[in-house]
This record gives structure tokens, C-alpha cells and sequence, in this order.
């Protein structure tokens, strides 16, 4: 009886260890995330921003900066820094975006078929999705189609983005309107995001509005 006790002692105290384990290690995910942000806007800022625009404030910089994407004077490619590139891929690439896990072409019903593969962060595992995404017909040229969908990427709806966004307060327009997009579209426009900024003078003091231009303009 005292080793039958002892053994559910042992495997009740093991159990709790192993939930204070997985607790820690997704609230240092979520710490994670906020620091890679963090240091993506940083570099950004640093490196990027205020070297276009040095005699700016910073709001007024990314004012500016909105204004010459629209107008493209700027390059969404010259915004991004080799620092900040490696920070993406390495922490919330995986989170944010599906990617490609295979791609091909199926002959006899004409069309271009790919894998999706999406990091689950609920499940902690990868969803795979098949679905055609064009059509193949005589004389186009296969490896050229295989190869431009090889390095294709969508916004990731198994992930936290959506949900962290809705837990932000406070709320504004510009917050309510991108969320009802994101979540209705997934992939939105660099320009249809930085337009929208732009018509509602959203505040770049508040680090939520500097996380979705990072994500949807420099980084998409």
C-alpha cells in the first residue's frame, strides 16, 4: 500500500512539473515573439528610418514614409535589413506565415496543385493543406510555374496574430478595420495597409501600430 502511495505521489508531482514546464515554455514563447518585434522595430528605426529621414521625429517619419511608399518613391525591398531579415525568419516567420512544403503539376486535370504547410502554436505541430492554385495547360513552361510557387507564402490563421490584436487595448478604427481584415482576407496589400495608415493618422507612438507596419509592409 505505502508503494502504491508513493508511486502516485511521484506521478502526481511529475504531472505538475510538466505542466509548469509547457506554462513557462508558452508564456516564453509569447516573450519571445515580443522581443523579436521589439528588435525588429529597433533596427528598423536605427538603421533604416531615421537614416531616409534624419531631421524627423520619429511619428512624422513614418508619416513620411507611408506618403513616399504610396507615392513609390521607395521600395518596400530598401526598407528591409539583412539584421531584421534574419530576426523574422528565425523567430515569427513560422507563426505568421504558411509556406510551401511541395509543389506540383498534375497533368491529366490541367492544373498546379501545391502543399501548405502552417505552424499550429495550439497544437505545437505543422497543419498541411493541399489546394490547386492555377492552371496548366499545353505549351507553358512547367519548371517556371513550379518554381514561382516554390517561395509562395500566406498569412498563417492558425496562429495567435489575430487573437493578440483583439486583446489590444485600447481599440481605435484604423485596429478595428485591419482585424476585420485580416480575418476575412488573411493577405492584405502592403499598399492597401499603408493607405489605410495614412487616412487615419494612426499614432506611431503605440507600439501596436509599429508591430503591423513592420509586419505588413517591411516584412510581408
Amino acid at each position: 500500500m505505502r508503494r502504491i502511495l508513493i508511486f502516485l505521489l511521484s506521478m502526481l508531482l511529475w504531472s505538475c512539473s510538466s505542466a509548469e514546464k509547457k506554462s513557462k515554455s508558452e508564456k516564453n514563447i509569447g516573450q519571445e515573439n515580443i522581443q523579436a518585434y521589439n528588435m525588429l522595430i529597433k533596427d528598423f528605426e536605427k538603421n533604416k528610418l531615421h537614416k531616409i529621414y534624419p531631421n524627423l521625429e520619429t511619428n512624422k517619419a513614418y508619416h513620411r514614409l507611408l506618403k513616399d511608399i504610396l507615392e513609390r518613391e521607395i521600395e518596400i525591398s530598401e526598407l528591409i535589413t539583412k539584421k531584421g531579415n534574419t530576426i523574422f525568419e528565425n523567430t515569427l516567420k513560422k507563426e505568421l506565415q504558411c509556406s510551401t512544403d511541395s509543389v506540383w503539376v498534375d497533368e491529366i486535370h490541367n492544373n498546379v496543385s501545391l502543399k501548405e504547410k502552417c505552424w499550429d502554436p495550439k497544437t505545437n505541430s505543422y497543419k498541411f493543406k493541399n489546394r490547386e492554385v492555377a492552371y496548366f495547360g499545353p505549351g507553358m513552361d512547367k519548371d517556371s510555374i513550379l518554381n514561382s510557387y516554390e517561395n509562395l507564402v500566406k498569412f498563417n490563421h492558425y496562429s495567435n496574430y489575430i487573437e493578440e490584436l483583439q486583446a489590444h487595448n485600447p481599440k481605435s478604427d484604423f485596429l478595428d478595420s485591419y482585424i476585420y481584415m485580416k480575418e476575412a482576407a488573411g493577405d492584405i496589400a502592403f499598399y492597401v495597409i499603408a493607405e489605410n495608415m495614412s487616412r487615419a493618422n494612426v499614432n506611431f507612438k503605440q507600439q501596436i501600430i509599429k508591430r503591423i507596419f513592420i509586419t505588413e509592409i517591411v516584412y510581408n
